[in-house]
């Protein structure tokens, strides 16, 4: 065996170096050395990778108009905020998306996808609050109108600085006046979220408005004179005005004729009753700046009568005759107020004449909020409300009407039928009539032609909630081989009375209404079961009418025109007259749809119950002008006083009544 050799060096330090070896030695010293740099290379491990995917934009960031959102990102990554996203992944550290997104709140999900196609995913918030419409046109006496985002504030900046004092409308529409002279301005509108102005969103393109501020001159009669005598019919008035305006004449303070001012000149004729009537006109320009009322003067009308002639024997001295006084001048008439018939309606007055307002909305059902303003948290409320409604007002209604009823010993089953004083049809007519009434005086009515079109939008809308609802339930029944009739419910009649002079006098708006009043009748022979599947169709109907009725009219947003406004007149009538009307029938009392349901299956009464309620509290209890603590506060005392009355007729009043008439 071969004998290594080695060979060394002394260093000045007294360390010898080897510095020869033999070959052997020398691959063998090698292999050592590379086996322990390779473990030492896999025993080290390697820096985990920093995972850097994020969202640099703040939360709840305001943007104007369109969102703009990044952060970071892992190399080699694709990242999109969803669906109509434009997503800009260029840079390798980082990302930038942007998508045009509706005014409101909203929750962005971001994702993060890699080669391998796993994926991560953050939320951001955003809000967005684009710029209010202008809808204003032409002259205007100062008043500026537009469209907007719900509940948001509106500011006018350019030639004029003013902040709207009241917030956008639930329907859209804003309303604001400039208090600026005559003349032309230049305008912007911007919108603020939640009427903050520390926080804008975004501003209107400008737009030229011409104020005319200034109210115009009295008109002026030219025909027929002060003092003067008509004799034929019609009589025409004539004067003088404004030009581009319209002239109206009074007689004995009614409206007669009105006429538009060309060339300075106006003319309209009238047939007016014989006798001495005060005359007198207003003006009203272009812009709608009302002159008043001018001063009113006498004329008389009709033929002179003439009396048989008489001889008379002139005395020798006669006296002289005694000078005749002057004549004292007619005091001016003022025409007489229109007054409301109870307090002013949400559509207030216009101020204009009666007949001048068909085109004008109402504003009935502006305080119902649009769909697109709702958020999840607007239906948890909705839900809790809904909840309140079956613990705090249907079951203990329940409890206390079966209570009583047990107690005086009624008769618990269905009482038949009264038969009617007048025939079916005209009475079931005569109810509808009064349905519409009251439906309308819920609202509030002034003496104006709008309000007649309202009558007739009401009426479209509680025909269609009557004929639908009891057709669809006729229809169940005759598919399940169940006798089903038609009958007139009376108590439903009483209850929209309650409602509608409540809703009128607290000024609750949306108003409560109640506009059912035919139902279904069923045979003697059809079980439970039949009855409470046939009530449940005809209250879901209801709830499917009423909710359409609230997304067509969240849709069709500020109108203005007669068929518009028409249209939302119809749809606001059957959103609050179809879920007011549910409401009531799910109780389940009396002959109501609401006690067949509970009686056929407690739990399918509480199912469809929760569901109206709930789409009920949101689009009625969630109205600007609706008194929700008021009605939270009324609900737990009406809660209170039905299960204090049971339990004093089961428990205390049986040891009332054993105390008195026990043994002396």
């Amino acid at each position: 065996m071969p004998h290594t050799r080695l060979t060394s060096a002394r260093i000045s330090s007294g360390i010898e170096v080897v510095t020869s070896l033999t070959l052997p030695s020398r691959v063998l010293l090698s292999s050592v050395l590379l086996a322990g740099v390779l473990l030492a290379l896999v025993s080290v491990p390697a820096p985990a990778s920093a995972a850097i995917f994020g969202v640099t934009t703040p939360q709840s960031t305001l943007f104007p108009g369109t969102v703009t959102v990044e952060g970071t990102k892992d190399a080699g990554t694709i990242v999109d905020a969803g669906a109509g996203s434009t997503c800009d992944n260029t840079d390798p550290d980082r990302w930038t998306c942007e998508l045009s997104l509706p005014d409101g709140s909203h929750t962005l999900t971001v994702t993060q996808t890699a080669a391998d196609l796993t994926t991560a995913q953050l939320t951001v918030a955003v809000r967005v609050l684009g710029a209010p419409v202008i809808t204003t046109t032409g002259l205007t006496p100062g008043t500026l109108n537009g469209t907007g985002f719900p509940g948001a504030g509106v500011v006018i900046k350019g030639d004029v600085g003013v902040s709207c004092p009241d917030p956008v409308l639930p329907n859209g529409s804003w309303s604001c006046a400039l208090g600026v002279g005559t003349g032309t301005y230049s305008i912007t509108a911007t919108q603020t979220w939640g009427n903050v102005p520390s926080e804008p969103g975004g501003t209107s393109s400008a737009v030229s408005v011409v104020v005319d501020a200034d109210p115009p001159a009295l008109p002026a009669f030219l025909s027929p004179a002060a003092g003067s005598r008509v004799t034929s019919q019609p009589t025409t008035f004539s004067g003088t005005g404004e030009n581009g305006g319209r002239v109206e004449v009074f007689v004995d303070s009614v409206r007669v004729c009105l006429s538009p001012v060309i060339n300075g000149g106006w003319n309209c004729p009238a047939v007016l009753v014989d006798g001495q009537r005060v005359v007198q006109a207003a003006q009203w320009d272009a812009a709608g700046n009302p002159s008043g009322l001018s001063t009113g003067y006498a004329i008389t009308v009709g033929a002179v009568v003439v009396a048989p002639v008489v001889p008379v024997t002139p005395p020798r001295n006669p006296a002289p005759a005694p000078a005749p006084a002057p004549a004292a001048p007619l005091p001016p008439v003022t025409p007489a107020p229109t007054a409301p018939f109870l307090p002013p309606p949400v559509g207030g007055s216009s101020g204009l004449m009666p007949f001048d307002t068909w085109e004008l909305p109402t504003n009935y059902g502006a305080a119902i909020p649009s769909a697109s303003t709702t958020t999840s948290n607007t239906w948890l409320l909705g839900l809790a409300l809904g909840l309140g409604f079956a613990l705090l007002v249907a079951l203990p209604l329940r409890l206390l009407v079966t209570t009583v009823r047990r107690k005086r010993g009624y008769d618990l089953r269905e009482a038949p039928e009264e038969e009617p004083l007048l025939g079916p049809k005209l009475t079931a007519a005569l109810f509808l009539v009064a349905a519409v009434l009251l439906a309308a005086l819920a609202g509030g009515v002034q003496a104006e032609a709008r309000y007649l079109r309202l009558a007739l939008a009401i009426g479209l809308a509680l025909a269609a909630l009557n004929g639908v609802s009891v057709l669809a339930a006729k229809l169940t029944g005759s598919a399940f081989g169940w006798s089903t009739g038609i009958r007139l419910a009376p108590l439903l009649l009483g209850i929209a009375v309650v409602t509608a002079l409540v809703s009128r006098f607290a000024g609750i708006q949306p108003p409560i209404v109640v506009g059912v009043v035919l139902a279904v009748r069923f045979g003697p022979l059809v079980a439970t079961r039949g009855r409470g599947v046939v009530s449940l169709v005809e209250v879901a109907v209801l709830v499917v009418l009423g909710f359409a009725a609230w997304l067509g009219q969240s849709a069709l947003g500020p109108v203005s025109g007669f068929l518009p406004s028409l249209a939302s007149e119809t749809l606001s009538a059957l959103c609050i007259a179809a879920l007011g009307s549910a409401m009531v029938m799910l109780l389940p009392v009396h002959r109501m749809p609401g006690r067949m349901i509970w009686e056929w299956s407690h739990t399918a009464w509480a199912v469809v119950t929760l569901a109206t309620a709930t789409v009920a509290a949101v689009v009625i209890a969630g109205g600007s002008g609706f008194p929700v603590p008021w009605v939270i506060g009324g609900s737990l005392v009406f809660a209170a006083v039905c299960i204090g009355t049971w339990a004093w007729v089961h428990f205390v009043e049986p040891q009332f009544v054993d105390s008195v008439g026990g043994p002396s």
